[in-house]
């Protein structure tokens, strides 16, 4: 997992990209935002194959207007300015989206919603359902791949012995890539999403039309709920541990029987 720190500055994408097609050919409109873009290799595979949108095939679009692209991290930006994928770039911690109501056609975000924890689920998706004016897409994985407990337990050994301190930074970039909350299938429907994809990747595709949004069905998903205290000065390694201890038990608990009806 520490592995990440350096995989996120290289690279600022750690997703599967093979799922990107299933998700980037139900954009619609011709002003798109991808959330959570990383270094932008979603952005430049939606430019790519535009004309499998729908954009393209059932609106006659012959290419996006603007493409818009959000990131938690300078360093995925800074990746992605460089490789000058998208038209705007902007930095977005969510919840918060920092684009104004009705601002693109299409929004997406892949592979992110895990990340987050259960309460700031419903108030991300309604933040994309503000912003959008014709489609949401999301993929998040299914609970048989959601998270893989010996990686997390081999982290949580290496962590217990790492005698560095770890700094607030560090911290947040090792705590965004453990995975802490399920979106289970049948939870997605009832927010108003149809599930698009069959499992790629060991994830699912879902899409929405921003006035279809029913963002309580989304209150009360699996994950880590426990209060992780603030460290004592600037070392955040007994907060990781917690965190991690908590990731552990969230996927010792969970239920993979929830995935059985994944497609609609």
């Amino acid at each position: 997992m520490r592995a990440y720190r350096e995989l996120q500055r290289l690279s600022g994408q750690i997703s599967d990209p093979q799922l990107a097609w299933s998700a980037l050919r139900q954009v619609r409109g011709s002003q798109v935002a991808d959330v959570a873009c990383g270094s932008g290799a979603y952005g430049y595979l939606l430019r790519c194959g535009w004309v499998q949108t729908e954009s393209y095939l059932i609106q006659g679009i012959d290419a996006p207007d603007t493409l818009i692209g959000l990131d938690a991290t300078d360093a995925a930006l800074a990746l992605a300015k460089r490789h000058r994928i998208f038209d705007e770039l902007s930095v977005c911690s969510l919840p918060s989206v920092p684009l104004p109501d009705d601002a693109v056609d299409t929004v997406y975000c892949l592979e992110v919603l895990e990340h987050l924890y259960p309460h700031q689920v419903a108030e991300t998706v309604a933040e994309l359902a503000r912003v959008a004016r014709e489609r949401i897409i999301i993929s998040t994985p299914v609970a048989t791949h959601l998270l893989d407990l010996d990686d997390v337990a081999e982290e949580r050994e290496q962590a217990a012995i790492d005698s560095d301190p770890l700094p607030l930074n560090e911290y947040a970039v090792l705590a965004a890539a453990l995975h802490t909350c399920l979106l289970p299938p049948d939870a997605m429907r009832a927010a108003g999403f149809k599930v698009v994809s069959e499992v790629i990747a060991g994830s699912l595709v879902y899409v929405s039309a921003p006035n279809s949004i029913r963002v309580q069905a989304l209150k009360n998903l699996p994950g880590v709920t426990a209060k992780l205290d603030a460290p004592q000065g600037f070392d955040y390694r007994a907060t990781y541990l917690t965190l991690l201890d908590h990731v552990l038990d969230f996927g010792n608990r969970l239920d993979s029987r929830i995935d059985l009806r994944v497609v609609d």
